[in-house]
């Protein structure tokens, strides 16, 4: 769905959203993980609180949640050594609602025309956007 969006927008020469880009598929562990903990996870949390038949869907998300997690370490990893002298993130690769990653950020600042370093959430921004 997201790389359809994004091949319509190259069609149309707009600039392509963040994680919709077919050709930038290393993004996918850290979307997978962004979406999942700040959209899929809270809802399937509460719903598993009213229905207890969905816990195995809660039980079941987890372990795709641990998945992409792992995966997302993994491009870190790799990411930073190709960085000299960096030093090795610490601790797990989690994101939440208000966790944003920072490649992300800077490629959807490039991708929208954002001057760099300019907080992409700010209202300023999206005033400047409409």
């Amino acid at each position: 769905e997201f790389w359809a969006q994004g091949d319509l927008e190259k069609d149309h020469s707009l600039p392509v959203g963040p994680g919709n880009d077919r050709d930038k598929t290393r993004d996918v562990p850290l979307g997978q993980v962004f979406f999942v903990e700040g959209f899929v996870k809270p809802l399937w949390v509460q719903w598993a609180k009213v229905i207890p038949e969905a816990k195995v869907c809660l039980e079941n998300l987890n372990k795709n949640l641990s998945y992409w997690q792992a995966e997302a370490k993994k491009l870190r990893k790799k990411e930073d050594a190709k960085i000299p002298n960096s030093r090795e993130r610490e601790g797990s690769v989690k994101f939440s609602a208000a966790t944003r990653d920072t490649t992300l950020i800077k490629e959807a600042e490039q991708t929208r025309g954002v001057p760099e370093g300019k907080d992409v959430s700010s209202p300023e921004n999206r005033r400047n956007r409409e």
